[in-house]
């Protein structure tokens, strides 16, 4: 067993070309010779400090 990780772009070429067997990725991949299946999803945060400009938009 081997674990690589390669960028998101790169795991459909991978899979294609039978070099690696199973995928992690952020984005569902549209290729009709996958199969993806979403597993989790999370909340995501925007974290800034009390003086951020940013804090005032949110």
């Amino acid at each position: 067993m081997e674990l690589t990780e390669p960028t998101d772009e790169n795991h459909e070429k991978l899979l294609v070309n039978f070099q690696a067997d199973i995928a992690f990725s952020r984005d569902k991949i549209k290729n009709a010779n996958i199969d993806s299946h979403k597993l989790y999803s999370e909340p995501i945060c925007l974290v800034v400090s009390k003086n951020h400009r940013l804090k005032k938009k949110i």
